[in-house]
């Protein structure tokens, strides 16, 4: 367990990685507002993002899914989206 946050995923979001091919966040606590920077991210060779168990509404699961799906094909958002 990474306690992360909101605000640690947009830190991380904002840095330079143009090589950064996987990345693994799983549990992080990175929410709506974490998991939207990423999405947003500047992540050319990124393929594989695991954002699974991080309290991220059904909206963004969508929201990741449309964004991302198509260009990084190893995306898991599970244990996210849980209709209350």
């Amino acid at each position: 367990l990474n306690p992360l946050g909101p605000k640690g995923g947009v830190a991380l979001a904002g840095a330079n990685m143009p090589r950064l091919r996987t990345l693994r966040l799983p549990s992080c606590e990175l929410g709506d507002v974490g998991a939207a920077a990423l999405a947003a991210a500047r992540l050319p060779a990124l393929r594989c993002l695991d954002l699974s168990h991080n309290g991220i509404s059904e909206a963004g699961v969508r929201a990741l899914t449309e964004s991302l799906g198509s260009r990084v094909p190893e995306l898991n958002l599970s244990g996210n989206g849980a209709k209350g």
